[in-house]
């Protein structure tokens, strides 16, 4: 083996298994030992497709062996939330016991390349509000608490430290890519449901724009059209890469943008030079809702974002006021 599996990112295993160094067998086999072994106390997954994903992984191996060519994520690992469609797999959450056809998302891995280990665990009813990360606060006077609790694996746990949330709803991915269970998994996101496990699991999270992946037969059909389905990495290069993969019309979605995603590699080593930033705490109004840790949270995050002057980026705070949507 020439390098830990473990932690490299997707495009350099795909690069191995096309140079013929390593199997995509050997690759899936690696991730799956390391789920078996470590997902007991992280219940990252809801569904784990072992022999599924071994058959994907020798057809993959078999491709490169004759010399056929092969897509961007060919024997990659990856990882489903439940509620995107794995054709024959279950989605506990939200009480579907086998989907009928793999969902458009799923589609366009497969036709890539990339081996489905299974599928991750979510919030349970996700559809309420988002449920977003463990802690109380108050919207229009109205208390609200965000749990990120599973009623079907088990309480959802952060690989860094297990007394702490991974962040909802995409949870299961989140943990998964965090621990070092698969390279990519694929969330969505409608209130931060990716964005939130990327942040408290300190991995990468793309929110991509809706309507840049096409969605048909979600199971909550009202959330299809606030939802957009992206990639949770280790990476910006892996994540412009799954999105690539991922982005694109289809005539099934009408709500879908009709036109071609445009090339996310052509500016990936490009830097931030030149590049105008604008920030903004509160945008004019959400002060009055936050909590004393989430303005720490705010301040660190300032820091960061002004910090990006060092790269050469032009960063400036405005005063840039919205309407409250949550008045008195």
């Amino acid at each position: 083996m020439p390098e830990d599996l473990t932690w490299l990112p997707a495009w350099r295993l795909r690069e191995l298994a096309v140079e013929k160094e390593i199997s995509p067998v050997e690759v899936t086999d690696h991730f799956l030992n390391r789920i078996e072994e470590l997902d007991p106390k992280l219940f990252s997954f809801a569904t784990v497709d072992a022999s599924g994903a071994r058959e994907q992984a020798k057809a993959a191996e078999r491709k490169v062996l004759a010399n056929e060519p092969v897509g961007a994520l060919h024997g990659v690992p990856v990882a489903v939330k439940e509620t995107i469609g794995v054709k024959g797999l279950p989605a506990p959450a939200a009480g579907i016991a086998s989907f009928p056809h793999d969902y458009i998302a799923v589609e366009r891995l497969r036709n890539a390349g990339a081996v489905i280990l299974g599928t991750t665990a979510m919030t349970s009813r996700a559809d309420r509000h988002e449920q977003l990360a463990g802690s109380r606060s108050s919207l229009g006077g109205m208390p609200v608490e965000f749990r990120t609790d599973s009623d079907v694996v088990g309480t959802p746990a952060n690989p860094w430290d297990l007394s702490r949330d991974p962040g909802p709803s995409s949870r299961g991915s989140g943990a998964a890519v965090a621990a070092g269970l698969t390279p990519v998994a694929i969330g969505t996101d409608g209130a931060g449901s990716v964005r939130l496990p990327a942040a408290l699991c300190g991995i990468v999270g793309m929110h991509v724009s809706r309507g840049l992946v096409p969605v048909v037969d979600y199971p909550w059909p009202t959330l299809s059209l606030l939802l957009s389905t992206g990639p949770l990495t280790r990476s910006v290069r892996d994540s412009a890469i799954v999105t690539q993969v991922l982005a694109g019309p289809d005539g099934r979605d009408i709500a879908c943008s009709p036109f071609a995603a445009p090339d996310y590699l052509e500016h990936i080593d490009a830097g931030i030079a030149g590049l105008r930033i604008g920030w903004t705490d509160d945008f004019g109004f959400s002060r009055t809702y936050v909590s004393d840790e989430t303005r720490r949270v705010v301040a660190t995050a300032r820091e960061a974002a002004f910090s990006l002057k060092d790269l050469g980026a032009a960063v400036t705070g405005t005063d840039t006021r919205w309407d409250d949507p949550l008045p008195a």
